[in-house]
């Protein structure tokens, strides 16, 4: 508080931090109460504070698991369909008004089958949720870049920025770094690597003004 920081709240929903408790209670006959109490209390205790961006969704997109509509096989998939997406933000905005609301989501940046179909089903998510009017200010890219792998599309990763921005949604990359594959080289190449693919990435993230902020 003393020094006016600004935070982002990370996150509400996410597939991998449910307690194995918490699971056996989750189902179509009830199990959105826990869901919407959780949110609840969480938005709260800490909305009212310096927060200014919520993810209230974390990882909502998985094209491996093979369902055609692009949509993790989470365990809230399961209990309530891919309806617990607009719940969720539908309920962050009652109780939380004045807070920008987020998708947060990874491997979108570069350009192999994969990356490519999810930011095919990401765009089609915030396409359905903008037209029904569901409460969603921004989309979270995490910037998890890496050194092996799929290609680099600038071309690619810039038209899909657009694209998310052409729906009315502010743009964050929440969660930058790289990882490397092979350690054995000398530090100074690994940091001259390392800091050519940043560059090359916000060489790109930057030009477009709808992001508007990068977080490490």
């Amino acid at each position: 508080d003393a020094i006016g920081l600004k935070l982002r709240g990370h996150t509400l929903i996410w597939h991998r931090s449910i307690p194995e408790w918490a699971q056996g209670v989750l189902g179509p006959m009830g199990g959105w109460a826990a869901v919407a109490t959780h949110i609840a209390a969480m938005l709260r205790r800490y909305g009212a504070r310096r927060f200014i961006h919520w993810d209230v969704l974390n990882e909502v997109i998985e094209p491996n698991d093979g369902r055609g509509d692009g949509f993790r096989s989470s365990p809230f998939l399961k209990a309530f369909g891919p309806d617990y997406i607009p719940r969720a933000l539908t309920l962050a905005r009652e109780i939380a008004p004045d807070m920008h609301l987020y998708i947060n989501e990874y491997g979108v940046d570069y350009d192999g089958p994969v990356e490519r179909a999810r930011r095919a089903a990401l765009l089609r998510l915030v396409d359905s949720l903008k037209r029904k009017k569901i409460p969603l200010d921004g989309v979270g890219i995490q910037g998890h870049l890496r050194l092996d792998g799929p290609p680099f599309s600038g071309t690619a990763l810039h038209g899909f920025l657009r694209d998310l921005a052409s729906h009315g949604v502010r743009i964050t990359i929440t969660e930058l770094d790289v990882r490397e594959n092979d350690l054995k080289v000398p530090l100074n190449i690994r940091d001259t690597r390392v800091a050519n693919e940043v560059r090359r990435y916000l060489d790109v993230v930057l030009q477009e003004p709808a992001v508007e902020g990068v977080v490490s």
